[in-house]
C-alpha cells in the first residue's frame, strides 16, 4: 500500500521544470590585435590614345600586414571605436616600360596657284 500511496504523491507533486537556459550575453567592447596574409599579381600592357603602348613587369609578391583597436558599446547598442592599420608588400619592379607610338615631325605644305 506504500508504494501505491508513494506513487500517487510522486503523480501529484511532479519534479520541478529545469530552469530556462541564460540568454547569450555579448559586447562589441574591447581591444583586439589581427594579422593578415596574402599574395598580388600584377602583369598587363595598355595603350593610350595617342598610340603608346605601355606594359607592366610581370610580378608576385608577398602582402602583409596587422590592425589593432578597441571599441565600446553603449547601453542602446551604439558602438564607437578606433583601429590601426599596416599593410605592406615588398617593392621589387618599380619601373614601368613604355614605347612610344610613331611621331613624325609635321610636313610642310605647299599652296599652288
Amino acid at each position: 500500500m506504500s508504494i501505491v500511496g508513494g506513487s500517487a504523491a510522486l503523480a501529484a507533486n511532479p519534479a520541478p521544470a529545469p530552469p530556462a537556459p541564460a540568454a547569450a550575453s555579448y559586447s562589441w567592447s574591447g581591444r583586439y590585435i589581427g594579422g593578415n596574409l596574402g599574395a598580388g599579381f600584377s602583369a598587363g600592357t595598355f595603350s593610350d590614345a595617342f598610340g603608346s603602348t605601355f606594359t607592366t613587369p610581370t610580378n608576385t609578391t608577398f602582402l602583409g600586414g596587422g590592425q589593432a583597436g578597441v571599441n565600446y558599446e553603449f547601453s542602446g547598442g551604439i558602438v564607437i571605436g578606433a583601429e590601426a592599420m599596416f599593410d605592406w608588400a615588398p617593392n621589387q619592379n618599380n619601373n614601368i616600360g613604355a614605347t612610344l607610338g610613331a611621331l613624325r615631325p609635321p610636313q610642310p605644305s605647299t599652296i599652288g596657284g
